[in-house]
């Protein structure tokens, strides 16, 4: 409930703004607006701040640049879409079943670090895919001889060329724009 009312909140002012821009035909706020309300859920131990970008280089200071913002959440526990992957990864494990996770925030707001942690506290093991194009064949054979149960990756990583049939089961941790990369 405590991400639930932080999340609203920062929605509703979000959209607010948004809506009072479109009137005047701003489109400025609609990638941000999707970016913040779309990210923050994945990793809500980080505050989020949207900003601004046309106030920020008039020479507003930060704190009146700022359209809305979220404060971090506590680190040290599960949040609800955590809690339902988690629980969906172990009910795959018992049957037999490897997990391909596939996280939208992988590099300057990378999550993948915390996923590995939070899956070895729930007694699951778990790799993030970094290795070259031209070896990532040979390194997922040797993730499954080394029983990982998860692999976490962006979908581009794994859109092409890579045979992944020891990981069927697909978890989509974020929403995917390119329908080539979810057919793939």
């Amino acid at each position: 409930s405590d991400q639930q009312n932080l999340y609203d909140q920062f929605s509703d002012t979000l959209r607010k703004e948004m809506a009072q821009r479109l009137q005047h035909n701003d489109k400025s706020l609609l990638g941000a607006y999707l970016q913040a309300l779309l990210s923050w859920p994945d990793s809500p131990w980080r505050a989020k701040r949207v900003v601004d970008k046309k106030r920020l280089a008039a020479g507003y200071d930060l704190d009146d640049a700022t359209i809305a913002q979220v404060p971090a959440l506590r680190d040290d526990r599960l949040y609800p879409k955590e809690e339902e992957i988690i629980e969906l990864i172990k009910a795959e494990k018992v049957n037999g079943r490897r997990v391909l996770l596939l996280c939208q925030q992988t590099s300057t707001l990378d999550i993948t670090p915390q996923w590995v942690r939070m899956l070895k506290d729930n007694g699951l093991k778990a790799v993030v895919l970094t290795v070259e194009p031209n070896k990532r064949e040979t390194w997922v054979k040797q993730q499954v001889k080394a029983n990982v149960d998860v692999i976490i990756t962006h979908p581009k990583r794994v859109e092409t060329g890579l045979d992944l049939l020891d990981f069927p089961t697909i978890v989509w941790m974020g929403t995917e724009y390119s329908v080539y990369t979810i057919l793939q």
